[in-house]
């Protein structure tokens, strides 16, 4: 669990996105998958992250047991941001 603030923290200097300059932008969160990168790069002296994002992702499924992607449309500006 993370304190509220590290998150925010996360939000407001990693991921800087046209979504928060909207009417969400009080409820725009990172994934889950970028709070567990974002946080082992702030916390751990070495991060591998092999595979994550990769400009192919449209041919893999999320999750080994999944038979069809589904994407979400945060998925273009997640991969833009870990660019």
């Amino acid at each position: 669990m993370y304190h509220p603030d590290f998150i925010r923290y996360l939000r407001n200097r990693f991921l800087r996105s046209s979504i928060l300059k909207g009417k969400y932008k009080n409820i725009y969160r990172p994934s889950t998958g970028a709070t567990m990168l974002l946080a082992a790069l702030h916390t751990c002296d070495q991060v591998s992250a092999y595979g994550f994002m990769t400009p192919d992702y449209k041919n893999y499924s999320d999750h080994y047991y999944d038979k069809q992607f589904h994407g979400s449309s945060s998925t273009p500006t997640m991969t833009s941001a870990w660019k």
